[in-house]
């Protein structure tokens, strides 16, 4: 989901691990919505209010969440 959403707004984009993601913009301390959500095994898009978008959710749904889902995850602001 991240990775077509990364290639709607131009940028090239394959098919990326986590780690990644942090090449497409700036390590944050605290996300704002759009932000991207990193960890070890999964990305996803800070919605804000403590929410997170996930693609790949049980292997297939888009599902809305709490980012306490994602323990130990980093933020990168898309440049």
């Amino acid at each position: 989901m991240v990775e077509k959403a990364l290639r709607s707004v131009g940028l090239s984009v394959g098919d990326l691990a986590p780690g990644q993601f942090y090449q497409y913009g700036t390590t944050v301390g605290t996300p704002a919505p759009g932000d991207l959500v990193i960890t070890a095994g999964h990305v996803g898009v800070y919605a804000g209010d403590g929410q997170v978008v996930s693609g790949g959710v049980d292997g297939y749904k888009t599902e809305v969440h709490s980012i306490s889902w994602l323990s130990g995850a980093s933020f990168v602001r898309v440049a």
